[in-house]
C-alpha cells in the first residue's frame, strides 16, 4: 500500500465463511512464505561464521512453528544453533539485512476478499514501526494517516488493532482509538503472539486487557 507494508487481520464466524477463492489466495501466500524462509536461510547459511555454516536446516525452523512460519522461528533456531545469543540479536545481525522481500496481497484485494465472505478486515499493530501508518522518517508524517485510513475504509476495512504492545510503550493507544473513532472503525486489540518463538512476554496470549464491545461489534457485521 502506498510503497510500504500493511499487515491485515480478518475475522469470521466460522471456518465455514472462507470462500474457496479466500481459502485458495491463503494457501498461495504459504506457499509463498515457504519459499521465502528456504531463501532466507540459504542467505544467512552464506553469512553466518564459518563453524556455522550450514547448520540451519529448513526442516528445523518448521517444526518450530506453531503457525504461520515466519523469521522469528529462524531467528529461534539460530539461537538454539548457538549462532546468537537472543532473537533479537538474529533480527539486528541477519534477518534485517538478508531479508527476502515477500510477495504480497494488495490490501484493497485482501478487504474485498474478506468482506466477501462476510469478513471483518482489521488494520493490524499501525503503529508498529515499519508497517506504521505515521512514519516521519520513511516520508509517512502523521497529518497523512486520516487521509489514508479513510481510504482504506473506502477498500472495506472495519477495524483497527489500537490495543497492542508497541503501542502500548509509545503512549500511541489512545492516539489511534481516537483515529477509529473519527472513521467509524471497530477498535480491536492483541499481543500478537506468533508461538513460544515469540521473545517478549508482553506478547503472551491472553495479556490483552481492553473493553470487549469489539465482540459485540464483530456479532453485528456477522449478523447484518
Amino acid at each position: 500500500y502506498r510503497g510500504f507494508n500493511l499487515h491485515l487481520l480478518a475475522y469470521f464466524e466460522s471456518i465455514e465463511s472462507l470462500s474457496d477463492e479466500l481459502s485458495h489466495e491463503v494457501m498461495k501466500m504459504a506457499s509463498k512464505r515457504e519459499r521465502r524462509m528456504r531463501e532466507l536461510i540459504y542467505r544467512v547459511n552464506e553469512v553466518i561464521p564459518e563453524k556455522f555454516r550450514g547448520t540451519i536446516e529448513y526442516e528445523n525452523v518448521r517444526r518450530a512453528a506453531e503457525g504461520v512460519l515466519a523469521r522469528p522461528h529462524l531467528a529461534k533456531e539460530m539461537v538454539r544453533l548457538g549462532i546468537v545469543p537472543s532473537t533479537r540479536d538474529a533480527f539486528d545481525r541477519y534477518l534485517v539485512k538478508y531479508n527476502v522481500e515477500r510477495e504480497n496481497l494488495e490490501i484493497e484485494n485482501a478487504c474485498k476478499l474478506i468482506r466477501a465472505c462476510n469478513g471483518i478486515p482489521v488494520l493490524a499493530h499501525p503503529g508498529e514501526r515499519s508497517y506504521s501508518l505515521c512514519n516521519p522518517a520513511k516520508g509517512r508524517p502523521y497529518e497523512d494517516a486520516p487521509e489514508m485510513v479513510e481510504e482504506l475504509k473506502s477498500f472495506g476495512l472495519l477495524g483497527m488493532e489500537c490495543v497492542y504492545p508497541y503501542h502500548e510503550r509509545t503512549g500511541k493507544v489512545e492516539y489511534y482509538k481516537d483515529l477509529s473513532r473519527k472513521f467509524g472503525l471497530i477498535i480491536t486489540g492483541s499481543r500478537d503472539f506468533h508461538g513460544s518463538a515469540t521473545y517478549q512476554s508482553e506478547h503472551l496470549l491472553g495479556a490483552t486487557k481492553m473493553d470487549t464491545r469489539f465482540l459485540e461489534q464483530f456479532k453485528e457485521v456477522w449478523a447484518a
